[in-house]
C-alpha cells in the first residue's frame, strides 16, 4: 500500500515537473501563469494587469491565479 502511495506521489510531481498538471496555477518547477503572461507581454505589467482584469470581469468567481491563467490561454490563442 505504501509503494502505491509513493508511485503515486512520483507520478504527481514529474507530471507538474512537465507542466501536465498544476496546482493553483503554479506548475512544480515552472513559473506562475501570471510570471508566463508576463513574460509572453514582454514585461508589460499594464498589459498584464488589464488582461487578468477583463478575465475578472468575465467571470468575477476566479481567483487571480485563474484568471492570470485564462489571460495567458487567451492571449496564446488570440496571437498564433
Amino acid at each position: 500500500m505504501l509503494a502505491i502511495a509513493l508511485v503515486v506521489v512520483i507520478a504527481i510531481i514529474l507530471l507538474r515537473g512537465v507542466g501536465l498538471l498544476s496546482g493553483g496555477g503554479f506548475a512544480f518547477g515552472g513559473a506562475s501563469a501570471e510570471t508566463r503572461l508576463l513574460r509572453v507581454c514582454q514585461g508589460n505589467r499594464d498589459q498584464v494587469e488589464r488582461l487578468i482584469r477583463a478575465e475578472l470581469e468575465r467571470n468575477a468567481t476566479l481567483s487571480r491565479t485563474e484568471a492570470a491563467d485564462r489571460a495567458l490561454q487567451r492571449y496564446q490563442r488570440d496571437n498564433r
